[in-house]
């Protein structure tokens, strides 16, 4: 249990936060927000993403950067473990590259569709400038597992969400270069 009381009040405090922080009322820091994280984010981010933000945006050439990716044979070889996993636990697993663009996805039906509502979904783009403060984000931006809870998610949308991510990275530590550049996380 979160030590502030019950999740459901402490979704409420942040909705609470979030609705007076996009209205302006930028000093409040009563909800328990987590400043170094993602009032950072929401401070850059709230430069290029609207808050009624519904969905993200998409990158059609994700196909092309999956099918040469150097995870692409790694996530294969366990993919059918993932998607029992993703679908036991009801959520939605994902690989990304570098910029926050996701390339491949594994869940059950019904958090699938959700998913694909605000494109969590193959070709969606999820960094800052996208989609604001989500967990792929975070963790694309510190190198470092990230988890966002309801209303620290910046897009109103994503209130109902809780996201966790964490970057993947190559036995010396470093996160490796996928195609063109790009860098994964899961």
């Amino acid at each position: 249990m979160y030590r502030h009381g019950t999740l459901r009040e402490r979704r409420d405090r942040l909705h609470r936060h979030w609705a007076g922080w996009v209205a302006g009322d930028r000093a409040n820091k009563q909800a328990g927000l987590r400043e170094e994280i993602v009032a950072s984010s929401w401070r850059r981010s709230i430069r290029w993403v609207p808050p009624e933000r519904d969905c993200a945006p998409v990158d059609a050439a994700a196909d092309d950067r999956w099918a040469c990716s150097p995870l692409r044979e790694p996530v294969r070889s366990i993919s059918d473990e993932l998607r029992t996993i993703a679908e036991d636990g009801g959520f939605i697993a994902a690989i990304t590259d570098e910029s926050g663009t996701i390339l491949w996805t594994c869940g059950g039906r019904v958090m699938r569709r959700r998913a694909e509502t605000v494109n969590f979904a193959p070709g969606g783009c999820w960094d800052e400038p996208a989609m604001g403060t989500n967990a792929l984000s975070l963790a694309l931006r510190h190198g470092q597992p990230a988890t966002v809870f309801s209303a620290e998610h910046l897009v109103q949308a994503l209130h109902g969400w809780v996201c966790y991510c964490a970057p993947i990275k190559a036995p010396a530590g470093s996160v490796p270069a996928l195609s063109r550049g790009r860098r994964a996380a899961a």
